[in-house]
């Protein structure tokens, strides 16, 4: 239990935060979205290195994943808060990559309104994965969109083997993928 008080205020504290946000045209194939709408966001663009939008990638490619959002004046970044984005794959709905901005810093930047993940060499194999899209404040969601964008990996030999890998099956393991992130006011 995190709230002590009035029947009423734990009413309207859980509906805060336990609510469903409408979807909207910018996630056209996501299924669900929650949170309590102090954070939105507007849209999710998957970037190669020279900045052209695409779903596939080859691997060991440069990927951009670029997460844009408004913050309300309901938003209190005073307190930890994240932006993170989930790699899932299609098959199994695991996570294999997990990237957060609460790897560099602690606090969302409520003066811009676009983060990206920038992912040097995309060291997944071939497949389908699902990205799924969540802020937090204080370990509450503001926001959170499941199938925000999907993301293909298709094969390369980029360490040269000739072999190719099972399928499915991260170079890395489970969840580490190397990456960087930046924020940036969209004009």
């Amino acid at each position: 239990m995190d709230y002590l008080g009035n029947i009423d205020g734990a009413i309207d504290h859980y509906l805060m935060r336990n609510q469903v946000l409408e979807l909207d045209a910018a996630f056209p194939q996501a299924t669900v979205r929650g949170g309590n709408g102090a954070l939105k966001f507007q849209h999710i663009h998957l970037l190669s290195k020279s900045g052209v939008e695409r779903s596939i990638f080859e691997v060991g490619e440069e990927c951009i994943i670029e997460v844009g959002y408004q913050a309300t004046d309901k938003l209190n970044v005073c307190n930890k808060s994240r932006i993170t984005v989930s790699i899932m794959s299609s098959s199994t709905k695991q996570v294999v990559a997990w990237l957060s901005s609460s790897m560099f810093v602690n606090k969302i930047d409520t003066n811009s309104s676009t983060i990206r993940f920038r992912i040097p060499k995309l060291m997944l194999t071939e497949g389908v994965y699902q990205l799924k899209l969540y802020a937090s404040v204080d370990s509450q969601a503001v926001d959170e969109i499941f199938d925000a964008a999907q993301l293909e990996v298709v094969y390369h030999d980029y360490f040269g083997t000739g072999k190719v890998p099972l399928k499915g099956v991260s170079f890395v393991g489970h969840t580490f993928l190397d990456y960087d992130i930046s924020w940036e006011n969209e004009g």
